[in-house]
């Protein structure tokens, strides 16, 4: 275990009495709570997780909701009385921060209480460990650019969340030691005691705060902005990739230092660590374009659009035939407006003016084959009540366990995955995002499903809208089936000519836009809640933030024609799953 300085937030080995960089003493006269103690009446500290010169962090577990917190402790027996004030300052300053934020890659503050003068925050339990452990293990002497450009982006993201705050949360302490990796990929920044909600006008300050290296110039000088957590993030990126701890001011070009570094990528990380902040990127969103145009090479799958592909509006997508880098199934969706819904039905009216945004979107659903991958990465898991997949109907289902893991059978390949829930449609979207570098669209279970203003900025793998999915499956079109107004075998996998299976994909005409399968054959996820539509012209629109189903649509190989129109709609509990059921992928363009 290590220690760090109040002072100089110097890491120092736990043997040690006083800081090897400052002198200070590492521990105040202070025990840390014992295993077994419960606070509040409520929380049973389980084992010490960290402690520092200010204080320490507990794994504990709630008495009342079974399930484990971080419990954060402010010590008060250390340092001048000064130091003691502004010290309970910033750990105020954390919980009334952390407390009105909502991101998945924050924790979540719960509570705040004082005991015994000592002062506590309990906060989401993080499954994980901080990045400069993970380079201290892996670095080679740094880690690889494709693991350290997708937390880049991620922490970008958050950035201009916090950014955009109003007003404005500058975080000021950007390092690799308050960045945690999750069990489940995401990127989690941590420790906000020193953050600031900074008013514009007056954002000089008296306490030099901040750790050498990452801090810029004008942070040193007592003025803090936007583009200081720039700044920190570009010293971040340098020591995760060269593995070179941070000079006050000092940073070699990437390539000087690692060659194999993309040009790119040295450009936009040299350019946020200007001294000057006008010659840095102005807003964490602009460092983040800059960043999403970046491609490492021996990852690259590199693809061209068919110039015979329906044509795309050309001022909003790029032209046919030029390089893209990205999943050879998936199709760009030009932006449109489209009218949805059908009068005639009740639960798809009323008809209502709609504007999508472009997005790609996977030109057939997900194959047996391509979930067997997920499945043999991440196993079978069990989530909101039921496994990812139900492999137990041997009839329908085409994936089947085996000795070493999990297998399709023969002939199941090329088919739609079926029996798979909501929550395993989502996993296999952050699977395949972080398996493409990609920002994850999705946080935990908790979170899944209740944010979609935060997921719909994001640049992974999700389940499409149902506006998306209905404007995609449409084509431009506006009769009942995208090919017209009456049933046509050669379109679709239905009740009258399935006999009684689902097919493989592909084997029906594509829609205008290019895509397979998008009616019949299977019934598709999507990522909204069930609810009724709006009376008014709507933009992008994501559904409800909370609810009981989530929407289904596109009818299976055991529907009846009407159930396969463009405007069908149905729903069903997200941990449940059938025969009839699957889903395919998009992207935010």
């Amino acid at each position: 275990m290590s220690v760090l300085c109040s002072k100089c937030s110097q890491e120092n080995e736990d043997s040690l009495i006083t800081c090897t960089v400052c002198g200070s003493k590492l521990r105040p006269e202070h025990e840390p709570v014992q295993a077994g103690v419960i606070l509040e009446g409520r929380y049973k500290i389980i084992s010490l997780i960290k402690a520092g010169g200010m204080g320490a962090v507990y794994k504990a577990l709630d008495m009342k909701l079974y399930r484990f917190w971080a419990i954060k402790e402010l010590l008060h027996t250390y340092g001048t009385e000064e130091e003691q004030e502004r010290a309970r300052n910033w750990f105020n300053r954390e919980a009334k921060i952390l407390s009105r934020l909502d991101h998945s890659n924050l924790p979540v503050v719960s509570d705040y209480f004082i005991n015994n003068n000592k002062y506590y925050i309990v906060m989401s339990f993080i499954e994980g460990e901080d990045l400069k452990k993970i380079l201290k293990r892996e670095g080679n002497p740094g880690l690889p650019q494709s693991k350290v450009l997708l937390w880049a982006k991620e922490i970008l993201q958050l950035l201009d969340y916090l950014h955009s705050e109003n007003p404005p949360i500058i975080y000021r302490d950007l390092k690799p030691d308050n960045i945690m990796l999750h069990k489940d990929g995401r990127v989690m920044l941590v420790d906000f005691g020193i953050a600031r909600i900074i008013n514009e006008a007056d954002s000089t300050e008296k306490t030099i705060i901040g750790t050498n290296g990452y801090a810029p110039l004008e942070q040193c000088q007592g003025k803090v902005e936007k583009r200081s957590d720039i700044y920190a993030l570009g010293a971040t990126i340098h020591h995760l990739l060269t593995g070179i701890v941070p000079i006050p001011f000092r940073f070699e070009p990437l390539r000087k230092v690692i060659t194999s570094v993309s040009p790119e990528l040295e450009e936009a990380v040299m350019k946020s660590l200007q001294e000057n902040p006008d010659e840095r990127f102005q807003s964490a969103k602009e460092m983040l374009q800059a960043l999403e145009g970046i491609k490492i090479k021996s990852e690259e799958r590199e693809i061209k659009i068919d110039s015979s592909s329906p044509d795309i509006d050309t001022e909003n997508s790029k032209k046919i035939g030029q390089t893209f880098f990205l999943n050879p199934d998936l199709i760009l969706i030009p932006r449109g407006v489209f009218f949805m819904g059908n009068n005639n039905y009740p639960e798809e009216r009323p008809i209502h003016k709609v504007q999508v945004n472009p997005f790609y979107m996977n030109k057939h659903p997900v194959t047996n084959k391509e979930f067997c991958k997920f499945l043999n990465s991440q196993g079978n898991q069990n989530e909101g009540g039921s496994s990812w997949i139900n492999i137990s109907v041997n009839q329908y289902c085409g994936i089947v366990k085996s000795f070493w893991g999990f297998k399709v059978k023969g002939g199941y390949e090329n088919r739609p995955v079926v029996n798979v829930t909501w929550y395993g449609a989502v996993a296999y979207c952050n699977w395949l995002s972080l398996e493409d570098s990609l920002i994850l669209c999705y946080g935990s279970k908790d979170n899944r499903g209740s944010e979609p203003s935060l997921w719909r900025k994001k640049f992974g793998y999700r389940l499409p809208t149902e506006a998306e999915w209905e404007y995609a499956c449409r084509g431009n079109t506006e009769t009942m089936y995208y090919w017209g107004d009456e049933m046509n075998d050669d379109y679709c996998w239905y009740t009258l000519n399935s006999k009684g299976n689902h097919h493989d994909v592909g084997l029906k005409k594509p829609n205008p836009f290019g895509l397979f399968d998008i009616i019949g054959n299977v019934w598709e996820w999507c990522s909204d809640w069930y609810s009724s539509y709006p009376d008014d012209t709507v933009a992008n629109p994501s559904g409800p933030l909370a609810g009981t189903t989530k929407i289904i649509r596109g009818g299976s190989w055991n529907s009846k024609a009407s159930d396969c129109k463009t405007t069908k709609r149905d729903s069903s509990l997200p941990d449940s799953c059938n025969i009839f059921l699957g889903f395919r992928i998009v992207k935010t363009r």
